[in-house]
C-alpha cells in the first residue's frame, strides 16, 4: 500500500494505492466499491442505516459540499444559510436525498448542467444547526463560517480562514 498526496489547480487530493488483491476484492466486493466512480457513485446498502451514512455525508461534505450564505429580502447582509453536496451520480444524489428526507432535513435538488451534476442542498436557518447538531463539519473552513454566522447573525462574505479565526477570539467579532 502506498500514499500519495496530488498538486492540483483547485487543490489538494490524496491517492491510495493497494497492491493486495485480496484487500482490493474485499472492497470491491463488501463495500460495492470500484474505479470508476464518477457518474455511478453511490452508498453501499450495508452503510445506508443512519449511524453509518450521518459520517458519509459529513465526508461527502467535505469533498464536494460547501455552505454558503446569501441575501434574504431587502438586507443586504449574508444572513441565510445554504449547505449543498454536488456529484455528478444520480444514484448518490437519489441516496443524499433520501437519507436526509429520512432525518427530515426538507432536502431539494437542482440539476447544474453546466458541469453535469446535481446539488443537494437544505436551506435555513433550522436546517443548517440540525447539520450542525446531527452531521457536524470536519473543517476549521466550514466550523469558523458556522461560527462567525452564530455569533455575528451573519456572514462576512470572501473572508479568509485567519480572518475568520482572528475575528472569533477577538472579543468584539
Amino acid at each position: 500500500m502506498r500514499l500519495k498526496i496530488r498538486y492540483e489547480k483547485k487543490g489538494k487530493s490524496l491517492r491510495l494505492f493497494l497492491y493486495n488483491n485480496a484487500f482490493l476484492e474485499y472492497l470491491k466486493s463488501d463495500f460495492e466499491l470500484n474505479s470508476r466512480k464518477t457518474f455511478s457513485a453511490k452508498i453501499p446498502q450495508k452503510l445506508i442505516d443512519w449511524k453509518f451514512s450521518k459520517n458519509i455525508l459529513r465526508g461527502l461534505f467535505e469533498t464536494d459540499g460547501s455552505l454558503y450564505f446569501s441575501h434574504t429580502g431587502k438586507e443586504k447582509i449574508a444572513n441565510y444559510p445554504r449547505i449543498e453536496i454536488k456529484t455528478s451520480s444520480k444514484e448518490l444524489m437519489k441516496q443524499v436525498f433520501s437519507v436526509l428526507m429520512s432525518r427530515e432535513f426538507q432536502p431539494h435538488v437542482r440539476t447544474c448542467k453546466s458541469d453535469n451534476t446535481f446539488g443537494i442542498f437544505v436551506s435555513g436557518k433550522f436546517a443548517l444547526e440540525k447539520w450542525v447538531q446531527e452531521i457536524g463539519f470536519n473543517s476549521n473552513k466550514n466550523k469558523t463560517k458556522y461560527e462567525i454566522w452564530k455569533r455575528l447573525g451573519f456572514y462576512i462574505p470572501r473572508s479568509s480562514l485567519s480572518d475568520r479565526q482572528k475575528c472569533l477570539r477577538s472579543e468584539f467579532g
